[in-house]
């Protein structure tokens, strides 16, 4: 399978089709793994599949739980409690919410990607589009190389636009 895109969903993607024995590789343009931006809320769905992933325990060391969230009128400052993310959301859904910086989440399914398969994410990878033909995918990288992959049988019937 390959998978073009070494950002967080794609990363997400290859860990857990690796976990469960698919051959996967990454193509990823950017000549180095790095994210850019602030923190990223992880709710209880999404720590739960880290979980599920195996990487969430090394995540929780590097993220804060949080406790709640409020709105603040904009012009008094008034504030509503909308709800408790802490210890009410961990009895009520089984796993935390948490908040964590986009490059640390991105470097622990990068490390966990390599460890299922050290040399599946292949940077410096720009896929420009791809072919198909029968039962193969072929990406159009920008710098010449081919490589195969096997298409879905039958085709899918959604796709994903990645711009």
């Amino acid at each position: 399978m390959l998978i073009a895109g070494g950002g967080i969903g794609g990363l997400s993607a290859a860990l857990a089709l690796l976990q469960r024995g698919f051959p996967v590789d990454v193509y990823e343009q950017a000549a180095k793994l790095e994210e850019v931006g602030a923190g990223v809320q992880l709710s209880p769905n999404g720590t739960r599949a880290l979980h599920a992933m195996g990487v969430l325990d090394a995540l929780e060391q590097l993220s804060c739980t949080a406790e709640g969230k409020e709105v603040r009128h904009w012009k008094t400052g008034e504030t509503w409690t909308l709800l408790d993310l802490g210890a009410e959301t961990i009895g009520r859904y089984g796993f935390p919410h948490l908040t964590v910086w986009r490059p640390d989440l991105l470097e622990t399914l990068a490390a966990a990607v390599r460890r299922e398969k050290p040399d599946a994410i292949h940077l410096g990878s720009r896929c420009a589009g791809f072919a198909r033909t029968g039962s193969q995918v072929i990406p159009l990288l920008d710098d010449g190389r081919r490589v195969l992959g096997d298409a879905a049988t039958p085709p899918c019937r959604c796709w994903l636009r990645v711009r």
